[in-house]
C-alpha cells in the first residue's frame, strides 16, 4: 500500500499512456472491457477502462481484484455475469 499511495495515481484524471494500455489489450485479447484497477485498503479505483460504464471504483471486497491479489495462483473467472 506504501508503494501504491507513493506513485500518486490514486484519485487522478485518466492519461492517455494508461488509455492506449487498455485499448491495446482490449484488442489484443479480443475482450469488450478492459482497465488499469488499483487495489487500496477499501477499493478498487480504475486508472483507466474501455466497455465500462458507471462508478470509478468498487469496494475491495466485491472486487475480482481484490480477491486476485489474495491468491498464490490465477484467479480463473468463467463466466463473470
Amino acid at each position: 500500500l506504501l508503494a501504491l499511495w507513493g506513485t500518486g495515481l490514486l484519485d487522478t484524471p485518466s492519461e492517455e499512456r494508461f488509455d492506449r494500455i487498455v485499448r491495446l489489450a482490449a484488442s489484443v485479447f479480443g475482450m469488450p472491457i478492459a482497465y488499469v484497477a488499483l487495489v487500496d485498503a477499501g477499493r478498487q479505483w480504475f486508472k483507466s477502462q474501455v466497455g465500462l460504464t458507471g462508478p470509478r471504483e468498487t469496494p475491495r471486497e466485491v472486487s475480482f481484484c481484490g480477491h486476485a491479489i489474495l491468491q498464490d495462483d490465477a484467479l480463473i473467472v468463467p463466466d463473470a455475469t
